[in-house]
């Protein structure tokens, strides 16, 4: 279940006593993207200075690496050392750092309120959702699972909204001007550090098979369940005192986990046998 199947399921009807908490909602890649867009539509002035920030910050970062380069120039050369040309790389340096500082703390910064504004509306339009949902539909899931939907998984858009971006910029922007620069110095050499990076790339899509996305749906769904057992055990506690049936209680949380360990299991041990094939 995610918060797509919240927002569409006023408008299916209320599911079998017998069917899954999750799997008979039908949701679509289209309605979530559009949900997806609209939410943020709102904010795209916002984002658009937040990339042109951290643009700003990433290229004044490789200021004080320039200056080093131009200072080793400067200083081996034969001759007497220009101290005024000295003076100047060591001020634009410190200036570039100083730029990147404050520039990539300003992009950070915008970027937190607004995974705070997003975070804050998306939460209002579930809580929303949830108010007009049938009560069937409602009496079929568990707390654990809608309080996952509302906090866990509205909180997983905190990395997306407030350090994707400037990352994304960061990861493009400083390899591309590092390249260009390189290229400038020794194209044969630059060449050659590219090799990693092929090779690295190529093996992005052995990460991406169908048996790795389905273990990480298996992953997801186990951590739902495991939040709500918890739940579902936090709540029964009062019952539990009463009647003394400890042993029972807690053992749909000691199946959940244990669920969750063989999982992972499988989970780290496909990575293992990728690691090898490298």
């Amino acid at each position: 279940m995610n918060a797509t199947d919240l927002a569409q399921a006023r408008k299916q009807p209320a599911p079998p006593p017998d069917a899954d908490s999750a799997a008979e909602l039908p949701h679509t890649d289209s309605a979530a993207g559009q949900s997806v867009a609209g939410l943020l539509r709102p904010y795209l002035r916002s984002f658009a200075a937040l990339v042109v920030l951290q643009v700003t910050g990433a290229v004044a970062g490789l200021a004080p690496l320039l200056a080093v380069v131009e200072l080793g120039r400067t200083l081996l050369s034969p001759g007497p050392v220009d101290h005024g040309h000295v003076r100047m790389v060591v001020i634009a340096g410190a200036v570039g750092l100083f730029v990147r500082l404050l520039f990539t703390a300003a992009s950070s910064g915008i970027g937190h309120l607004l995974d705070n504004h997003v975070q804050l509306t998306f939460r209002r339009q579930l809580a929303a959702q949830l108010g007009r949902v049938p009560l069937g539909w409602l009496s079929q899931r568990r707390t654990g699972e809608l309080a996952k939907v509302v906090g866990e998984d509205v909180s997983a858009v905190h990395p997306f909204i407030a350090h994707t971006p400037g990352e994304l910029v960061s990861a493009f922007v400083v390899p591309l001007v590092s390249l260009i620069y390189l290229f400038t110095i020794d194209w044969r050499l630059t060449l050659i550090t590219l090799i990693p990076v092929v090779l690295a790339v190529a093996l992005v899509p052995l990460m991406m098979t169908p048996a790795r996305l389905r273990e990480q749906e298996e992953f997801d769904a186990a951590m739902g369940r495991i939040s709500s057992s918890v739940v579902e055990f936090v709540q029964g506690i009062s019952v539990v005192k009463a009647f003394g049936r400890s042993g029972r209680a807690h053992r749909r949380f000691r199946t959940a986990t244990d669920e969750f360990v063989g999982i992972f299991r499988r989970w780290v041990h496909g990575l293992s046998r990728i690691a090898a094939g490298m």
